[in-house]
C-alpha cells in the first residue's frame, strides 16, 4: 500500500514566490434577505466510485443551499501536485482542494496558500482526535488540511485459530511474546504460522516499529538525518531473522509470488493466525476468511517505547484556498462534507473508513463497517507513534530498506553487515535528496 512518495518542496516554493498575501475576499454578501449566487471550485483525485459519490455529495449540498454552485474537477493522482502548485502560482487554484499527507512538509511552508482550520470556528472539530490532529499541523500550529478518511496499522487475528492454539491475545503481544508463542504454534504444527509477512509489509509492519520501539524517533530525522544508530539497527535485523529461523513468519522464498497479505494461500486455508498490516484493508482480508471471525488486538510493542510505532495517517486531506472567492462558503461546505450525516451516508468509505469518530458511528449503525474495523482505527488513535515526515516516505529510502530485509532473508548478509550497508547508502541518499530539494 505504500505509495512512493517524492518531495515537492521547490515546486511548491517557486509557485508561492508568484503569489502575493493571500486573503478570503470576495466573499459572497446578503442582499436583501438573499444570498448571492457564488461558484466553488473543488479538485480530488480517485477512482470512478470515489468520483460519483463525491458529485452525489456535491449535488445534494446544492439542494440544501441553491445559491452555491460546486464545479468539481477529478481525476488520478499522477499528475495531480503538478497541476495544483501550477494553479496556485497562477492564482486559479480550486476553492477547495483534495491534499496528500506527502505535501504538508512543503505546504507548512507557505501556510498562508491555505485556510488555517484552527482559526476558524467554521468547521466542527470535536469529533477528530486531537492528537492526531496536532501530528498533522505544522511547526507553528497551523491547520491546512483535514482528514477525509484513516488508516493507521493494525493487527488482525483469525480468533477460531488463535483460541484454538491457546494464544491469549487480550493481553498484548510483545515482540518477545511473538516468538515465544509462533515457536509453540510452529512446532505442534509444522504447516501453521503465527504471522503473516510479505516482504512489503514485513518492512512496514514489522521492521519499522520494532525499531522505532528502540529508537523513540521517525526512521528520518527532519533534517535529512538518520533517525537510528547502527546498535538499534543491529539489534532490529537480529530480530526479524529470529521470526524467520523460529518459523514465526514464512520463508520468504514461499512469498515471494503473493502480492498481498490475503492473497496468501496458506492465510485462505487457515494456516496462518494473524498479520500486521493496514486497517483499511480489513475488508479484503475478512472476506479471504471465508466465514472465519476477524478480530483486532493491541500491536505488538516493546514495553515502555518512546514511539509505538503504530503509523497512523490521512488517506487524504481536504484544504481550502485562502484565496478562495468565498472562504466562508468553502469552509461551511468542508464542514458538512466531513460531518452532516447524510454526507457521511452517502460519501460511505470512498475515503477510507472516516477520521470523525460520529461518521464511523453513524456507518457502524448501518453495518456499514463493522465494529473490528473501528476498533482498529480506534486503538491505533489512542496509541499513535510519531507521524513518519516526507522524508521518511521517500521512495529510494524505502527501497535501501527493503533491499537491506531482502538480503538477510536470503542469508546473504549477517545483520553487522546489513547494518552498515544500509547506514552508509541511506546517509549517501540523504545527501543526495538534501541537494535536490535545497535543505541548508
Amino acid at each position: 500500500m505504500r505509495r512512493q512518495i517524492a518531495l515537492f518542496s521547490s515546486v511548491v516554493l517557486a509557485a508561492a514566490l508568484l503569489l502575493s498575501a493571500c486573503s478570503g475576499g470576495n466573499e459572497a454578501s446578503v442582499d436583501d434577505g438573499k444570498k448571492e449566487k457564488i461558484t466553488l471550485r473543488m479538485s480530488w483525485w480517485g477512482g470512478e466510485t470515489r468520483h460519483k459519490a463525491t458529485l452525489q455529495a456535491i449535488e445534494h449540498y446544492q439542494s440544501l443551499n441553491p445559491h452555491v454552485t460546486i464545479e468539481g474537477e477529478y481525476g488520478g493522482f499522477d499528475g495531480y501536485l503538478e497541476k495544483l502548485t501550477t494553479q496556485l502560482a497562477g492564482r486559479t487554484a480550486p476553492d477547495i482542494m483534495q491534499i496528500d499527507i506527502a505535501y504538508l512538509g512543503p505546504f507548512y511552508k507557505q501556510a498562508n496558500l491555505f485556510v488555517d482550520f484552527n482559526a476558524t470556528n467554521q468547521v466542527d472539530l470535536s469529533g477528530y482526535d486531537s492528537n492526531f490532529l496536532q501530528s498533522l499541523s505544522s511547526p507553528d500550529g497551523k491547520l491546512i488540511g483535514l482528514p477525509t478518511g484513516i488508516n493507521a496499522s493494525a493487527f488482525f487475528i483469525n480468533k477460531e485459530l488463535a483460541d484454538k492454539a491457546g494464544i491469549d491475545y487480550t493481553t498484548q503481544l510483545t515482540w518477545d511474546r511473538l516468538v515465544e508463542e509462533g515457536k509453540k504454534l510452529h512446532d505442534s504444527d509444522e504447516k501453521m504460522y503465527l504471522l503473516n509477512a510479505i516482504p512489503g509489509d514485513l518492512s512496514a509492519f514489522i521492521f519499522e516499529p520494532y525499531l522505532f520501539n528502540l529508537t523513540g524517533n521517525r526512521l528520518i530525522n527532519d533534517d535529512y538525518t538518520i533517525g537510528f544508530d547502527k546498535e538499534s539497527l543491529v539489534k532490529t535485523f537480529k530480530y526479524i531473522n529470529s521470526l524467520y529461523d523460529n518459523h514465526i513468519i514464512q520463508p520468504i522464498k514461499n512469498i515471494t509470488t503473493v502480492k498481498s497479505y490475503w492473497e496468501d494461500p496458506k492465510w485462505i486455508n487457515n494456516e496462518i493466525i494473524g498479520g500486521l498490516n493496514w486497517s483499511a484493508n480489513y475488508n479484503p482480508i475478512k472476506t479471504a476468511l471465508a466465514g472465519k471471525e476477524l478480530i483486532s488486538v493491541a500491536y505488538p510493542a516493546t514495553k515502555g517505547a518512546a514511539n509505538t510505532g503504530i503509523n497512523v495517517r490521512p488517506t487524504n486531506m481536504l484544504a481550502v484556498n485562502a484565496d478562495s472567492k468565498s472562504v466562508e462558503e468553502s469552509t461551511k461546505f468542508v464542514n458538512w462534507f466531513l460531518n452532516d450525516p447524510e454526507a457521511i451516508k452517502i460519501l460511505g468509505l470512498e475515503r477510507s473508513i472516516p477520521a470523525v469518530a460520529p461518521a464511523r458511528q453513524i456507518l457502524l449503525d448501518m453495518n456499514h463497517i463493522d465494529q473490528a474495523f473501528d476498533n482498529a482505527v480506534q486503538y491505533s488513535l489512542e496509541n499513535q507513534g510519531l507521524l513518519q515526515n516526507t522524508i521518511s516516505l521517500n521512495g529510494e529510502i524505502l527501497k535501501i530498506e527493503g533491499d537491506m530485509l531482502t538480503k538477510l532473508a536470503y542469508k546473504s548478509v549477517s545483520e553487522e553487515e546489513a547494518a552498515d550497508e544500509m547506514i552508509a547508502a541511506t546517509t549517501a541518499k540523504l545527501e543526495e535528496l538534501k541537494k535536490r530539494d535545497k535543505v541548508q
